[in-house]
């Protein structure tokens, strides 16, 4: 520890501390626009600046690490001059956009202008003028003008993302922030340097003049769109989603969030959400009543026989709705046959491999050594991919073991791109290459033995490693036997396992006993059957009843007269368009349970 005064304040701070958290530590304000907390300070606004006794300048104290028995001062004559004269300057070219600008009312610049500003503008010639706003892709617009050159944006492409969305292009006063090269930006993580922007130089296209932030009420939530569960707020208005916020969760998202979660809750109010159930007559979906709706579904489910009755759920479903649905059907309906895993490949891993993560994403960020294998993290998983960037920049090494290479390529030290269905072999040669055998002459799925022996060195003298499996792999030809195999690698290193299989709200399906073979909690249903008789007060059917596969295969063979679909789309998700359509063809009774008329609801 190291104490120093600040302003006549003892502070004591960890050694390596900055002055400038080392006041907040105290409860002392400095302004401050380029650094942020979760990446490394630059030192280019100079607006921290402090008076550190014995230097004859002020210093930035972002930058500047406390010392034993520094004297800093934050607020004498010559400091607050200094501000002055950096918000002076920085605001010789920002337009006086306030009224208008989406960033009023939550902006930096606009707080600390009338903190430490000079109070009016000695500039009297004409500012910097660009063609504003300038589109920088479906939900990203910049304007020029407001930018401040704090390169937030430009360091958290760089830093945190990997991506290089955005760049800084020319020099001095006709320096600017654009995206390099190409249109539209390519970044799956763009909406976060909207939000780290100091200013209004960046906005969104979805809220662009839309509400003032006093305006809005802050609800917090889950984002369900992919399988992490990020936190996030969404700020409403007049019952309205006017956007979506991160809300801070170390343990899951820290303070990101994927442009899916940004952006994709539009969902919510769009126009062509179903309002009123339909009905086919004649050939056509038309408007009908809920009575009638209801009444015509029951009818169908009495006539039909339990066991010719299925239900294919999805991972929009809340765990209650989940739970009530398999309460349904087992002890209403009685039949067993029901599953949310409506993308699983007949006969493949998936549907055997216990879902969810072994570690914490924490964890996963923590570790020295990551193997991927047949999981599209960006795509999948993209916050958790954000963790491992992390861990990349710490040392670490990402072993990827795919029929197709990654998107995150640049940074995966070995990359094991094999042939498509030969997963398992190449799992295996890296197996007795981590184990320090020479690799035999097994198939290697057409990759250099060289490369393998190479990752199986990086493994042997692993100390955190972790492994995590994708539906790339599960649901391959060979998606047992590669399972196997990574479950046999894991107890040679000594790491978790973690399956990353299920979408949205998949796990909480499976909790809620979603599930042909299992009730809620997991538990077996032969094990659960008799507790859920007495929770329930009703009779549950015995026996495991069929996976998803199974179904549509009953459905395509006339052994289903009805199928129940909610929150689920097997038409786009089943693994084999053909073989959900052959199944349809031969369904008699189709019941569609969503907020969109989907695919599979088009056929209903």
């Amino acid at each position: 520890m190291v104490t120093l005064t600040i302003d006549g304040k003892a502070v004591a701070v960890p050694k390596g501390t900055t002055v400038y958290h080392a006041a907040r530590q105290g409860g002392i304000e400095i302004p401050i626009f380029c650094y942020h907390d979760r990446m490394p300070p630059l030192g280019a606004c100079r607006m921290c600046l402090v008076k550190v006794d014995k230097m004859a300048k002020l210093q930035t104290s972002c930058t500047l690490e406390a010392a034993e028995g520094m004297v800093v001062s934050t607020t004498t004559p010559d400091v607050r001059a200094g501000q002055e004269a950096i918000l002076e300057f920085l605001l010789i070219n920002h337009p006086l956009d306030c009224p208008i600008c989406d960033k009023g009312g939550e902006c930096p610049l606009q707080d600390q202008a009338y903190a430490y500003g000079p109070g009016r503008s000695r500039f009297i010639e004409a500012k910097r003028d660009f063609a504003k706003p300038v589109s920088l892709g479906r939900v990203l617009v910049l304007d020029r003008e407001r930018c401040i050159l704090c390169w937030r944006c430009v360091r958290f492409g760089e830093l945190v993302a990997g991506d290089d969305a955005l760049k800084g292009f020319e020099r001095g006063f006709h320096t600017e922030i654009n995206a390099p090269f190409t249109l539209p930006v390519e970044s799956k993580f763009i909406g976060n340097t909207i939000a780290i922007c100091p200013v209004g130089a960046l906005t969104a296209k979805t809220y662009r003049f839309a509400a003032r932030p006093w305006d809005n009420q802050a609800v917090p939530s889950v984002c369900t769109l992919c399988g992490v569960g990020c936190a996030v707020e969404f700020d409403v208005r007049g019952g309205v989603i006017t956007r979506t916020r991160a809300r801070e969760q170390p343990a899951i998202n820290d303070i990101w969030l994927c442009d899916l979660g940004f952006f994709g809750h539009t969902y919510v109010h769009h126009s062509e959400r179903l309002r009123t159930p339909l009905i086919r007559r004649d050939g056509v979906l038309k408007e009908t009543t809920w009575d009638e709706a209801l009444d015509v579904v029951s009818r169908r489910l009495r006539a039909a026989s339990p066991s010719r009755v299925a239900m294919l759920g999805g991972a929009r479903l809340t765990n209650e709705d989940a739970y009530v649905a398999g309460r349904f059907f087992r002890s209403v309906v009685g039949t067993n046959h029901l599953d949310h895993r409506t993308d699983a490949t007949p006969g493949g891993a998936s549907l055997q491999a216990p879902w969810g993560m072994a570690s914490s994403i924490a964890e996963v960020g923590d570790a020295d050594t990551i193997i991927l294998a047949g999981c599209d993290i960006t795509e999948e998983y993209p916050i958790i991919w954000l963790r491992m960037k992390r861990a990349v920049d710490r040392g670490a090494a990402i072993i990827a073991i795919a029929p197709k290479a990654l998107e995150i390529g640049r940074f995966i030290a070995h990359h094991l791109v094999h042939r498509y269905g030969s997963g398992a072999q190449v799992v295996s040669v890296l197996m007795e290459a981590a184990s320090g055998a020479s690799p035999g002459a097994a198939e290697t799925g057409g990759i250099p033995r060289e490369a393998i022996s190479a990752a199986g060195a990086r493994l042997a003298h692993a100390a955190r490693p972790q492994i995590l499996i994708g539906r790339g792999a599960l649901d391959a030809p060979d998606g047992a036997k590669m399972y196997a195999a990574l479950r046999d690698l894991a107890a040679l290193l000594h790491a978790p396992v973690n399956v990353m299989r299920g979408k949205g709200n998949a796990f909480g399906a499976d909790l809620a006993g979603l599930l042909p073979h299992a009730g809620p909690g997991g538990r077996p249903l032969a094990e659960v059957r008799r507790d859920l008789e007495s929770l329930w007060g009703a009779t549950v059917a015995d026996g495991a009843g069929l996976n998803a596969p199974e179904i549509i295969d009953a459905a395509g063979q006339g052994r289903l007269d009805v199928l129940y679909v909610a929150a689920a789309d097997p038409a786009t998700d089943a693994p084999d368009r053909a073989w959900w359509n052959e199944a349809r063809a031969r369904l008699p009774f189709l019941v569609v349970q969503d907020a969109f008329l989907t695919q599979t609801a088009q056929v209903a």
